[in-house]
């Protein structure tokens, strides 16, 4: 199996104050994966074929989304500091379509 990601974020911050901002992004999401077992198995009669999938495109599951999210940072003292993050992400469709039904197939030991 070969698998090829590449992802980019593109963004607008708006900073009100020192505690709060408004920001919107937009993912651009690249993949390719090839594989001679997977992608409804290999009928092709050559052992070394391979099937390719590909997708290109805006957001990481195939929907839009909303995402709520929060930071906090607290200095100690100059050698200590905690960080806190919280992100909770919300699609307003529920569901996109986007199939994530996982088979169980056995390959026949060679």
């Amino acid at each position: 199996m070969i698998n090829h990601f590449a992802s980019a974020e593109f963004g607008i911050t708006r900073q009100f104050n020192n505690r709060w901002s408004f920001a919107f992004y937009i993912p651009v999401i690249s993949n390719a994966r090839s594989s001679m077992y997977e992608h409804y198995g290999n009928t092709n009669k050559s052992p070394n074929a391979r099937r390719s999938t590909h997708l290109f495109g805006l957001g990481g599951d195939g929907g839009t989304g909303i995402t709520l999210e929060a930071n906090s940072y607290y200095a100690f003292s100059k050698r200590a500091s905690v960080y806190f993050n919280a992100y909770y992400l919300s699609n307003p469709r529920g569901q996109n379509g986007v199939s994530t039904a996982r088979v169980l197939r056995l390959l026949p030991l060679l």
